[in-house]
């Protein structure tokens, strides 16, 4: 039965085509449609869209792959063990705890290979002429950048007389990195958000703690300008992805082999001309209408906008392949929008205490700080208004309403307000954050 089936599938797609429905767009707005019977050459295609005439020795991919295991048995990167990964909550000294410099020594090799991956300017996973599907693309060395990066957090909170020169060096390798990552698929773009917000919470911990003062703060907002100076963006991330998909549809269809992710069991001995073709536009106009939704900057209209086109429980069937993967994008736009919130919070922190160290005194409210970007800033995504800024007998507290969308009064949830009670995400003061043996903390 399985062999007949085969033979039935490309005896039918050898009667098939799909064209374009406009051979004027640009290439690479979008991968080439795809048109059953003839074949396209998606490899070929991802390879210009992500190259686009770049110098391929500044492409940081290599460095980071070699972190990545290959092998069970393969050398790579370790996991931080329980013992050390309390060093990533707070200072530390190197007698205390011996065990985090052994760890480190035994991964001193992929830490440098991760720092001369941040040195490249660019990153994209190139694929030979021995690749056999796109899919590889969707191979994680996204733990491993994650688990350096987690190192990097760890060696900044040891103390010694280089500890700022280390903190800002390690950031600005961790941006560098999360920068690389946005370039990739959703999961890295996921995962580059992510060690952003590492970061960006170890900058305001060692400024509350007063590793870094107030007489710091300019320094250390263009620091993470110049080296964070980008909103987060998964549009590239869903072009790229949109072409994994497209070459596995077409290979599956080739060889005749479907999982239920393309088309649900009981319509496989039921494919007709008709149906084959309405995967395929189906997908080809999810895609479409996706990537035309999220274009330009992140709003929460947009995200309301990309919920809607989640294939209901009625028209699932027809949308098969976006139904699996909808969710997944909408979860990557989710956290983008929480990205920039944290990203926007985090300068605004710097700049407010900018603005005590030339003035003596906190603003008043945020009209009277003086960034050129201020109108931007000020804005938080998850309500499209200002940021809550509140003066304090002990300083102020800035916060996000975060994703429940409801000013709590500054009540803080670590997971921005998706928690069960919902919560706001409290920028400043640090929240929870780590307490010196050695010295008290000077509460803002």
């Amino acid at each position: 039965m399985g062999r007949l089936l085969a033979t039935n599938f490309l005896i039918l797609i050898q009667a098939l085509a799909f064209a374009p429905d406009d051979d004027t767009q640009d290439r690479f707005n979008r991968p080439p449609p795809l048109t059953i019977g003839k074949h396209v050459d998606y490899i070929a295609w991802y390879n210009e869209f992500g190259l686009r005439g770049r110098d391929p020795t500044k492409n940081a991919f290599p460095h980071y792959y070699k972190i990545y295991p290959l092998e069970e048995n393969t050398a790579h990167v370790e996991s931080m063990i329980d013992g050390v990964s309390r060093c990533q909550s707070g200072p530390w000294e190197a007698f205390e705890v011996p065990e985090m410099k052994a760890y480190t020594d035994r991964n001193r090799e992929f830490v440098e290979s991760f720092r001369a991956g941040t040195k490249c300017t660019y990153y994209w996973k190139f694929h030979t002429s021995l690749s056999e599907s796109l899919m590889e693309s969707l191979n994680p060395i996204t733990g491993s950048c994650r688990d350096i990066s987690r190192i990097l957090i760890t060696e900044g909170w040891r103390r010694g007389p280089d500890q700022k020169d280390r903190l800002l060096g390690n950031w600005r390798d961790i941006f560098r990195c999360a920068g690389h990552l946005q370039e990739g698929t959703l999961i890295e773009c996921s995962t580059s958000q992510a060690i952003r917000g590492l970061a960006y919470r170890q900058i305001l911990s060692t400024l509350q703690m007063q590793i870094f003062t107030e007489l710091d703060a300019a320094d250390l907002e263009s620091a993470m300008r110049r080296h964070d100076n980008a909103a987060p963006s998964i549009r590239k991330a869903m072009i790229a992805e949109w072409a994994i998909v497209l070459d596995q549809m077409q290979r599956s269809i080739a060889e005749g082999k479907f999982d239920e992710m393309f088309i649900p069991p009981e319509r496989i001995m039921e494919l007709t001309t008709t149906i084959l073709n309405e995967m395929v536009k189906n997908l080809d106009d999810d895609y479409a209408s996706t990537v035309s939704t999220i274009d330009g900057p992140l709003s929460l209209e947009k995200l309301q906008k990309l919920r809607k086109l989640e294939p209901t429980d009625r028209n699932v069937k027809q949308h098969m392949v976006f139904s699996v993967l909808c969710p997944a994008i909408i979860r990557a736009y989710e956290l983008s929008i929480r990205s920039l919130a944290n990203r926007r919070g985090t300068l605004l922190v710097l700049v407010i205490h900018d603005f005590k160290a030339r003035k003596k005194r906190w603003p008043a409210s945020m009209d009277e700080l003086t960034e050129n970007d201020l109108k931007e800033l000020r804005i938080d995504p998850f309500s499209e208004k200002d940021f809550r800024y509140k003066l304090t007998d002990r300083g102020f507290v800035l916060y996000s309403i975060a994703a429940d969308t409801n000013d709590n009064n500054g009540r803080h949830d670590p997971k921005w307000g998706e928690g069960p009670d919902g919560g706001d995400y409290v920028f400043w003061p640090v929240q929870d954050a780590p307490k010196p043996t050695s010295q008290p903390i000077n509460t803002p």
